[in-house]
């Protein structure tokens, strides 16, 4: 039975500290503890579970595969945009994430008794819909694909063309292990099929998960008196309390930014917040909101909360605080001007932004900064827990239908997902997020709460076949509503309600005639 000390726990965390006051590097570039070192379970002591059988030496749950040897190339398409080298078989690298993946594969490799074959092209939003699905197509076709790694808005589109297997009850794949997100999982089941899965076998899920990220030294500056007007000694005490809401958020910001140079707003002036259109999504999920609910026969249904009251609100305090110039939300579809690449997400690094919402793996460019981070506020403190999203770009994996190494291919995908659960996940998340980007303990503490509130929503995973609209419609009615003044959020909704129950039903009468 393994200990870990309190006293070992408070020494770590203290020269983690010590290092965060020297320059950081990013993520992909950053030596860290070795693979399987659980900060987490350092900051109480704690012990491995006696059953010893079913968990590793860290105390992690091990898989239930078999000793197999399959003596088969098991054939991947990948996408090469990614975030890290999901996809990397030929050589070790000085990234420790980018290693981790490398051995995992490696051991993969070793205990299956497989080669992995990797194919990577060009896949992300801009190119999924053309290279990667001509190569999918072609490949599955002839039966050269025996799995699809696919940046998320792909596997959807794949599936209802019949070119991805049913994963629900296949020998060696357990989609109730805690390897596989079980949120997404659950939401993207059908009438009981599931044809996608995605959870620690891409740590990018993670990485792209998002945050509000603050600048310590604007708030000792510019809120240290209204903090003390609302009894919180510090931003997160708002967390710690429950009162971290909407109201308290937008509270906190009034009348903090300035026109600095009396020309309108521009991303040379002071701001309370900072975001580009993209992170308008999150707000969505954080005041509890979803697009998609299934039926008690296990079909999609439009939510009751797509189009709410309560949405509505939302979208109201949102373009009031984003029309004033306490916030800067720039459209990330315009073009950037010469002396603005990054539009107003950039006020945040020259240290004139308070609050940026951006994604957990954007923290290696704050650290030579004092920098903090929370979780977005909750809608109200009746609400149960805090809320966040991850970006599409990270990858879901399927079995091709043209495969004929089905059995093999499940088993490959089990074995990877639990190995980065015990290797790549921890290396990640414990040893670089909490440990080497937390500049205090509260940080250390923000990191676990921000990864818990991380919610999948299946009008995201079924974008392509709501015509965009899963995550396009609210983002793209804040904005309008931004550059015009007027909300019609819930008129606009009920205009394409039919158009998105047609798209429902036919994503339903698939699903329900799939396998047969």
């Amino acid at each position: 039975m393994k200990k870990l000390s309190l006293v070992l726990a408070v020494l770590m965390i203290l020269g983690c500290l010590a290092a965060c006051a020297d320059k950081e590097e990013a993520p992909e570039q950053t030596s860290v503890a070795a693979s399987g070192t659980t900060a987490a379970a350092s900051i109480e002591e704690s012990t491995v579970p006696e059953d010893t059988g079913r968990y590793d030496s860290e105390g992690f749950l091990l898989d239930d595969l078999p000793e197999l040897n399959f003596n088969k190339k098991i054939r991947i398409l990948g996408w090469k945009e990614v975030t890290f080298k999901e996809f990397n078989t030929s050589e070790a690298t000085s990234n420790t994430v980018d290693e981790a993946i490398y051995n995992r594969n490696r051991a993969v490799e070793d205990r299956l008794n497989v080669v992995l074959e990797y194919t990577v092209v060009a896949g992300n939003n801009s190119n999924f819909k053309k290279e990667y699905w001509d190569n999918a197509q072609a490949m599955n076709n002839v039966g050269e694909v025996d799995l699809f790694a696919a940046y998320a808005m792909a596997p959807s589109r794949l599936t209802i063309n019949g070119m991805t297997t049913n994963l629900n009850n296949l020998e060696y794949l357990d989609l109730s292990k805690p390897w596989w997100s079980n949120d997404m999982n659950n939401l993207i089941s059908v009438y009981g099929k599931t044809y996608m899965a995605t959870g620690d076998i891409s740590p990018t899920m993670l990485a792209n998960t998002y945050a509000l990220f603050f600048n310590q030294n604007l708030v000792d500056s510019l809120l240290s008196a209204r903090l003390k007007e609302m009894n919180a000694d510090s931003i997160y005490s708002f967390v710690y309390n429950n009162t971290w809401t909407f109201d308290t958020f937008f509270s906190l910001c009034k009348d903090v930014g300035s026109d600095v140079l009396n020309d309108g707003k521009s991303a040379d002036d002071t701001f309370a917040y900072v975001g580009d259109n993209v992170a308008i999504d999150p707000w969505f999920y954080a005041a509890g909101l979803k697009t998609l609910d299934k039926d008690a026969d296990g079909g999609l249904v439009i939510s009751d909360l797509w189009a709410s009251e309560k949405t509505g609100t939302v979208v109201d305090k949102l373009v009031t605080f984003f029309r004033s110039t306490d916030a800067g939300v720039k459209n990330s579809r315009e073009g950037a001007s010469e002396n603005d690449k990054t539009g107003y997400n950039a006020a945040f690094k020259n240290g004139t932004s308070v609050f940026l919402c951006q994604t957990m793996k954007t923290a290696s460019s704050y650290t030579e900064m004092n920098f903090g981070i929370v979780p977005l506020p909750k809608y109200n403190s009746d609400q149960t827990n805090y809320r966040t999203m991850a970006g599409f770009t990270y990858s879901m994996y399927s079995i091709a239908s043209g495969s004929g190494n089905v059995a093999e291919s499940a088993a490959v995908m089990e074995a990877l997902a639990s190995d980065s659960y015990r290797r790549v996940t921890p290396v990640m998340f414990e040893n670089y997020f909490k440990l080497r980007m937390s500049q205090n303990l509260d940080v250390y503490k923000m990191w676990d709460i921000i990864r818990n509130a991380c919610v999948c929503d299946a009008g995201r995973a079924f974008t392509n076949q709501l015509h965009d609209y899963g995550w396009s419609y609210f983002r793209n009615t804040v904005m309008d509503s931004m550059n015009t003044g007027a909300i019609q959020y819930a008129s606009d909704f009920k205009a394409l309600e039919e158009k998105l129950n047609a798209d429902i039903v036919a994503l339903n009468d698939f699903y329900r005639g799939a396998d047969k």
